[in-house]
């Protein structure tokens, strides 16, 4: 009769149980390691103000959820500038394989510098394909 090695067996089940447990853990916080997933973000809010002068620099927030957990995270920005119009499309992605450490509120903010024509429009397309909209007249 052969003698089993136990710090074999200890090995074989934790090789089986690690990998595993970082699924569950992962699908609890609601990741998915291995379909990263890009979506437009819905943006609530766009902030600024309602007034600049021909020379100054534009400055913008935009606020909205960013996704239904902590996996999901901003990706890219898609901007389409003419002197009379800024047009955006936030871009996010399920984290997938990443770590799930970032912040469930999307907060951007971007700089938009002249020339500009009266009156700047600023459009951010939605993931329905509406579109919000801020108008900053331009004195």
């Amino acid at each position: 009769m052969k003698h089993r090695d136990s710090r074999g067996t200890l090995e074989s089940v934790l090789r089986a149980f690690v990998p595993m447990s970082v699924v569950v853990l992962l699908t609890i916080t609601g990741c998915n390691p291995f379909a990263p997933d890009e979506f437009v973000v819905r943006v609530d809010s766009i902030t600024g103000p309602a007034s600049i002068s021909s020379t100054e620099t534009l400055t913008v927030r935009f606020l909205g959820p960013l996704g239904p957990n902590l996996c999901y995270h901003l990706d890219h920005v898609h901007r389409n500038r003419t002197p009379d119009a800024l047009e955006l499309i936030f871009h996010g992605e399920d984290g997938g394989g990443n770590p799930c450490i970032f912040q469930p509120v999307f907060d951007h903010q971007e700089e938009i510098a002249p020339p500009f024509e009266d009156p700047f429009i600023i459009l951010v397309r939605q993931p329905d394909d509406t579109v919000l909209a801020k108008v900053v007249r331009i004195q």
